[in-house]
């Protein structure tokens, strides 16, 4: 996957305080790997972040529905952007997970 992924990052002082990355497959685009380093978190940094991955997403892949696998946690997050549930929770790596879609088309 990540030989196909565009990594999309912040640094700050040579050192990685974001990064998500984003790639085709299937029908749909999947964002994943979404995370803020510890000492950046609630600072903005990960709307941010997202932010942008969602515009490259609507130049490069105009219209196509978007996926994310999401701890649980950051439902509310990722909602915010648009996306839907669409799973129960799971765990991932003892990590509560849900599934999430944006459905083609609808990027705020």
């Amino acid at each position: 996957v990540d030989l196909i992924s565009t990594h999309i990052f912040k640094e700050e002082n040579n050192e990685l305080s974001a990064y998500m990355r984003v790639f085709p497959k299937e029908d749909m685009i999947h964002i994943g790997r979404v995370l803020v380093d510890q000492e950046h978190r609630k600072s903005g940094l990960g709307r941010e972040l997202v932010a942008r991955g969602m515009e490259y997403i609507e130049t490069i892949y105009p219209g196509m529905a978007i996926y994310a696998q999401a701890q649980a946690h950051l439902e509310d997050f990722y909602k915010s952007f648009g996306f839907e549930t669409v799973s129960e929770v799971y765990l991932e790596d003892n990590i509560p997970h849900i599934d999430m879609v944006m459905p083609a088309g609808e990027m705020n």
